[in-house]
């Protein structure tokens, strides 16, 4: 009688566990958000913000031209004034999203929020004060502010699908739907 036999892999206690690990996520780890929906969700924010803050600058103004005259005339005031204005626009309109959920109208509708990188509630705080404070400061430099807007968008391009403004905040845009 052969006594030697080879033992099954499920039958030593020091062999390697067996399992099939192609593309699964813990339970508390979320799938990011692609750019296409990122860049849809700006979209939306944006055309809400023309509606609510720019078209009424404008109107108050007289109209484009007379806006853009007025602004090329150096009225930093008038610069920081409309800066100011579209961001507490911005807030009053999505600042309960943002608080409760993390999420703008735009993110809302396309199914994505802002989370902390390690996954856990991006405070109002952190949403408002590092991500998307610095972004309209930079916007009230002269020339050099919508560049680097722009900039920092780009920056979703990297592998992380990060923008500049999620490094500065620890957080990333994650796909909930």
């Amino acid at each position: 009688m052969n006594t030697t036999s080879t033992p099954s892999s499920n039958s030593n206690p020091y062999a390697a566990p067996q399992g099939d690990l192609s593309e699964q996520r813990a339970p508390d780890e979320a799938e990011l958000a692609g750019r296409g929906r990122r860049f849809a969700a700006a979209i939306i924010d944006a055309i809400i913000m023309v509606a609510l803050a720019v078209v009424p600058i404008i109107v108050f103004f007289g109209g484009w031209t007379d806006y853009q005259v007025a602004a090329a005339a150096g009225s930093y005031m008038l610069t920081l004034g409309s800066t100011v204005f579209g961001f507490v626009v911005y807030l009053l309109v999505n600042g309960y999203f943002l608080a409760r959920d993390g999420q703008s109208i735009g993110k809302k509708l396309l199914g994505t929020k802002i989370v902390r990188t390690d996954g856990s509630k991006a405070d109002f705080t952190r949403i408002v004060i590092r991500r998307l404070l610095p972004v309209n400061a930079l916007n009230l430099i002269p020339m050099a502010g919508p560049l680097l807007s722009v900039v920092d968008a780009l920056f979703i391009f990297r592998a992380s699908k990060k923008c500049i403004h999620d490094d500065i905040a620890d957080t990333v845009v994650i796909r909930i739907s």
